[in-house]
């Protein structure tokens, strides 16, 4: 293989690369990378198709930790102004 043929073997590496990690949460992305993949990287993109679920996943985990924190601070608000709530009710009366 000549240096050129290398270099253009690493230049569509590169941007197959590119292609499957540039946008991860376009399915439009994902659906025109699948189309024009050569098959001859079919095996390492199946890698990094993994690789962006994994890293997905991390980031709903992240989200669904972040969602339970903010509705424990929802309750703990709710408690304060029902205690501030019944307070007044009890001054007005």
């Amino acid at each position: 293989m000549s240096m050129s043929e290398s270099e253009n073997v690493i230049d569509d590496i590169v941007k197959s690369v590119m292609k499957i990690m540039a946008l991860p949460f376009s399915e439009t992305m994902d659906e025109f990378f699948i189309r024009t993949l050569p098959r001859k990287y079919a095996e390492p993109v199946e890698h990094l198709i993994n690789a962006r679920i994994e890293f997905l996943s991390a980031f709903r985990s992240l989200l669904d930790r972040r969602i339970e924190r903010l509705k424990e601070v929802r309750e703990k608000m709710k408690e304060k102004v029902g205690e501030v709530a019944k307070r007044e009710k009890v001054q007005v009366e």
